[in-house]
């Protein structure tokens, strides 16, 4: 539609080098956002100004599609990491004023309706507005009907999901563990252990919405979580 025509027709390409540097960390002048359509980037964080070269690396990108630098353009604030070639790569991006025009109105509604409901689920009172409104920039909704399975045990485990409305039990081999209801979250097991899933999560209420990170997202966003949500899930394996 002239929508996405518009859209497409705004991405410029760009080529870089192994070791081309595309974001720098501390960069106060953002103006574009990022698409990979061909190789291998990594991503460098300095946890201090002194620390010397581009920090330790804390991610990487490396599927065709995926996109970054977008949280500088809608905060206005500077880089938060320095992103560098790993091989030979083939970008896309699109300039701030186009990215305001076409895209941070509705990015903005949609954080603003997650912030304060991620704010009241209990594993996030230790992140700050910021971080709350990376989540939320990254959560994608879903809504299952009574008796649909979230989870299914034994699958490999690609998202984290917190209820935001209705009711849902895990139930592990015919047998159920544990209750749900509206700000619990679940499904993180698996991805921070990279196993398969331990449980079904089945749906109790006539219907259940859900919000879910996929496995990217959960690594990037929610890894200064690491600590705490082992000792969640360990208590979990416990029970």
């Amino acid at each position: 539609d002239q929508g996405r025509d518009l859209v497409i027709g705004a991405f410029r390409q760009h080529i870089k080098q192994r070791g081309d540097v595309v974001i720098r960390q501390g960069d106060d002048n953002a103006r574009e956002l990022f698409m990979l359509e061909k190789g291998t980037l990594h991503v460098y964080k300095k946890m201090n100004s002194n620390e010397p070269g581009d920090g330790k690396q804390v991610f990487e990108y490396n599927s065709v599609g995926d996109v970054f630098g977008e949280l500088a353009l809608l905060y206005n604030c500077p880089r938060s990491a320095t992103i560098k070639a790993s091989t030979d790569c083939v970008l896309w991006s699109i300039d701030r004023e186009t990215f305001n025009f076409l895209v941070k109105d509705a990015a903005s509604r949609k954080r603003n309706l997650y912030e304060g409901f991620l704010q009241s689920v209990e594993i996030f009172g230790s992140l700050n507005t910021f971080e709350i409104g990376q989540v939320a920039d990254a959560l994608q909704a879903k809504t299952f009907q009574r008796g649909q399975k979230i989870i299914k045990q034994g699958d490999v485990g690609n998202e984290f999901y917190i209820l935001e409305d209705g009711k849902a039990s895990a139930v592990k081999n015919g047998k159920v563990v544990k209750a749900y209801g509206p700000r619990d979250y679940f499904g993180e097991l698996a991805l921070i252990r990279e196993q398969p899933r331990q449980a079904d999560v089945i749906v109790d209420s006539a219907t259940a919405k859900v919000l879910c990170i996929d496995r990217k997202c959960f690594r990037r966003l929610l890894g200064p979580l690491d600590e705490l949500l082992e000792t969640r899930a360990a208590q979990y394996t416990k029970g």
